[in-house]
């Protein structure tokens, strides 16, 4: 896939009639997605300036545009490449933005096997030679009964900073006559994981019990 877009200046006029439009940086974006075996799927990315905000390094970028991102993933599905009668998979990224040096590497173990489902996740997060940040998370599915809900999970979004940073939650449900009845309670250190991200904020509030009933309808 390749996208791109114009490099425009402060006269250009809105089609719409809303008034000028202010300058843009023109961008250019080309990706590629292989899937040689079925099981395996390796991907990569490359942005000619690309948006520095979108890259989890807001807080420590120099402008609205980095000199250049690059990213790669794969996903291997050892169930799938073994024969094997359960799920068992590792996914792997990578995410480089060149005018900061800042990075981000994540790596996940999930799998499947009645009565449960897990998935364990680590992320590394290096902003040049500043700060390193360190996310985990865990969680497990109980599958045991069809049509019902239930997971617990814990994790972090950085463990240098565990104490402001730490949550815990679960999920309760059952969908009946494709109407989902869920009840979510999570209690986070410093934010919520499953209702509201700004532990990367200045300001945190989130921190303490949360209690979210839901109904969601499928069509």
């Amino acid at each position: 896939m390749i996208a791109g877009s114009p490099d425009t200046v402060d006269d250009v006029e809105n089609s719409e009639g809303w008034g000028k439009v202010g300058a843009t940086e023109g961008d250019l974006m080309v990706s590629a997605l292989v899937k040689p075996l079925d099981g395996l799927a390796v991907s990569a990315t490359y942005v000619l300036k690309g948006d520095v905000t979108d890259s989890g390094f807001d807080t420590n970028a120099t402008g609205d545009y980095g000199d250049g991102i690059i990213g790669a993933s794969a996903d291997i599905d050892v169930g799938t490449l073994a024969g094997l009668d359960f799920s068992l998979g590792v996914g792997l990224s990578e995410k480089y933005q060149f005018e900061n040096e800042n990075n981000i590497f994540a790596a996940a173990v999930y799998g499947a096997f009645d009565p449960i489902a897990f998935e364990a996740q680590y992320g590394l997060k290096t902003y040049g030679n500043d700060r390193t940040e360190h996310f985990l998370y865990a969680g497990v599915d109980i599958t045991a009964v069809e049509n019902m809900l239930l997971d617990v999970y814990f994790g972090a979004y950085n463990l240098s900073e565990f104490s402001d940073s730490w949550f815990i939650g679960g999920d309760v449900g059952y969908t009946l006559s494709n109407v989902t009845y869920k009840l979510g309670i999570e209690y986070g250190g410093g934010t919520s994981y499953a209702y509201d991200d700004n532990y990367y904020a200045t300001n945190k509030t989130a921190a303490g019990l949360w209690i979210v009933p839901s109904i969601s309808v499928a069509f």
